[in-house]
């Protein structure tokens, strides 16, 4: 979020009649944000402190106490720079508070990247970008990129700010919804080439993680290749959507996806592809469906030796009458997750059963996302609800389950969750609550 928007809003519509209670509630939050530190909090209340408004002023030994505990180098640089505009007594208490904070020394790399940050122009703006391409995992890269483009008034900063905080739970539903908003108006610009092809995208941490790629007629077979082979696709886990499977395949293969986590095989034309070049962070390979062929017999001869093959992948995503085919694989020891498709909530509890003792997620569903999970502790059920959820069923199967210890419900609102008392009676811990929303999504983009 950008570091003016937060400064703003520090002090913005704090509640109280009076001005005493307006500083109480501004040191209330102050406090809060001691709890969850975050150097753009120092950063924001730092742009306060160098305002001066009043209430600042009035509650300056919390404001210095907080930067002591959420500041981090750049803001304790920024700080030192303020102290000749101060008076002597207040620059001491500043200093006192500014060798509180701490000072650990960055990965070379991240130096790196802050010191083109610090230059604040646009061929060194474009050079994080490369680095972010570079390091795709690196959320470090990121979160320097953030501050760089928020310093350069770059809406993409605060974008990725945001989202990096959705990764920690550090997100407010007010950021959340407003990377929408920026998502909105700006996805186009920010999927550069891609945008011309793409049906749908996921954004995660402020960069691209999933393509939906629209129909062939969108690009010329030359310009298709093309993009294949566009830096953008660096961040990318996952692509698939409407292409022919002869243009996706270009994708799949691309020297520019080293991100490449998960391939969905229906085609012998992927199969194919997949045996002469497989992705080497390949992690989950999904298969629900055969193009013009039996999908028991192919997802037998060519997705399950895939699997076999590829010691990277743990997750596979299949049919209920293809799980006994995955399962009579020696390599199905490894499996860490298996997702179930078109799977009535029944037949996906009697296949928990089934699974090896290395599987430690089932998970089934679309709108209403259900998850069995293998704990330390025993079993946890996660069912996320939809309007056709049936709690009093969910609860009998439920029971089933020998070993749980954990029911979680989640819903648009706080459901209610008396269909579970007897699973209490027994000891199982039953939570429910909302849905804790997350941005990314951008549709809509048909047209161009």
């Amino acid at each position: 979020m950008a570091v003016g928007f937060l400064a703003e809003h520090l002090f913005a519509k704090l509640p109280g009649a009076d001005a005493d209670a307006k500083l109480d509630a501004f040191v209330d939050r102050l406090q809060a944000a001691q709890k969850r530190p975050d150097p753009r909090l120092a950063r924001a209340l730092t742009t306060l402190v160098e305002q001066g408004p009043p209430i600042v002023r009035w509650a300056s030994d919390t404001c210095e106490e907080t930067l002591a505990v959420i500041g981090d180098a750049r803001t304790a640089g920024s700080l030192e720079r303020l102290l000749p505009t101060f008076e002597p007594a207040v620059a001491e208490k500043w200093r006192r508070a500014i060798d509180r904070i701490p000072r650990g020394s960055p990965p070379p790399d991240l130096e790196r990247w802050r010191r083109l940050a610090g230059s604040r122009s646009a061929p060194d703006r474009d050079a994080l970008f490369r680095a972010v391409l570079s390091a795709p995992d690196d959320d470090g890269a990121l979160s320097v990129l953030a501050d760089a483009l928020q310093e350069l008034g770059d809406p993409r900063g605060e974008f990725i700010a945001i989202q990096l905080a959705e990764t920690r739970g550090a997100a407010s539903l007010a950021a959340t919804k407003r990377a929408d908003a920026l998502l909105k108006k700006h996805k186009k610009e920010w999927l550069g080439p891609l945008a011309r092809v793409t049906y749908r995208a996921t954004f995660r941490r402020g960069v691209v993680e999933e393509l939906e790629l629209d129909g062939s007629w969108k690009a010329s077979p030359a310009a298709w290749a093309e993009l294949a082979r566009c830096p953008l696709l660096r961040t990318v886990r996952s692509i698939g959507g409407k292409a022919t499977d002869d243009l996706l395949v270009q994708f799949l293969v691309s020297d520019q996806m080293p991100s490449l986590r998960v391939v969905t095989v229906e085609s012998d034309v992927v199969a194919t592809a997949m045996e002469e070049r497989t992705p080497p962070r390949l992690e989950e390979l999904r298969s629900t469906d055969w193009l013009r062929r039996d999908h028991g017999e192919r997802f037998a001869e060519r997705v399950v030796p895939l699997f076999e093959r590829t010691s990277s992948v743990d997750a596979v995503v299949c049919t209920v009458d293809a799980l006994d085919t995955l399962l009579a694989s020696p390599a199905s020891g490894r499996l860490r997750r298996v997702g179930l498709d078109k799977v009535a909530d029944a037949d996906a509890f009697a296949c928990w059963a089934r699974l090896p003792a290395s599987c430690t997620t089932l998970a089934w569903g679309w709108s209403s996302r259900t998850e069995l999970r293998r704990e330390r502790s025993g079993v946890t059920l996660h069912h996320t609800l939809d309007r056709w959820t049936d709690l009093a069923a969910l609860a009998a199967l439920a029971a089933t389950i020998p070993a749980l210890k954990q029911v979680e419900i989640a819903g648009p609102k706080a459901p209610d969750v008396a269909a579970f008392s007897a699973l209490t009676a027994r000891g199982v811990t039953v939570t429910a609550g909302a849905l804790v929303p997350r941005s990314g999504r951008a549709g809509g983009m048909a047209g161009g």
